[in-house]
């Protein structure tokens, strides 16, 4: 049975190894494929492969820690939900299922954020749908992988009953 202090520390765990996957990723994507999917509008002044990579692991790091605390709250509620419904992580493909799910609300921001208007800033709706494919993948590789490659983090397995 899932404890409320395990299901904190579990969820905190998750939270961190999830925003530094969450940069890894996302710098790495945004550094490979951001002018791909953006065009020039990724890269204005030209410049390198790592260049974009340091300056993309900035924003990255600056976006993780603004979710720091909803991403915890919205993790810890995750595992004391599934803590009482096993059934909703049984197999790999609900995983990664409900994976995407729980990296959707953050995916949904950043593209809001591009696609609303601020002020004299109308919405950039080339660079907002642009970005999805990078932030999708990113967000819900980030909030994924710790959990297949954490044994702690891992779906809770009960015993069954012969």
């Amino acid at each position: 049975m899932l404890t409320t202090n395990s299901a904190a520390a579990r969820a905190a765990l998750w939270t961190l190894l999830a925003a530094l996957t969450g940069i890894v990723l996302y710098s790495l994507g945004f550094a490979t494929f951001g002018q791909a999917l953006l065009g020039s509008d990724a890269n204005p002044f030209g410049w390198s492969w790592f260049t974009l990579l340091h300056a993309s692991a900035f924003i990255a790091a600056f976006v993780a820690l603004l979710t720091l605390l909803p991403c915890y709250l919205l993790f810890l509620v995750w595992l004391v939900i599934t803590a009482r419904s096993s059934k909703l992580e049984s197999t790999p493909l609900h995983l990664a299922a409900t994976s995407l799910l729980l990296a959707l609300p953050l995916v949904l921001t950043v593209f809001a954020s591009y696609a609303a208007p601020t002020g004299s800033l109308g919405p950039f709706w080339s660079e907002a749908f642009g970005s999805v494919p990078v932030v999708l993948l990113s967000v819900w590789g980030a909030v994924l992988l710790p959990r297949i490659l954490v044994p702690s983090l891992r779906p809770f397995r009960g015993a069954v009953a012969a």
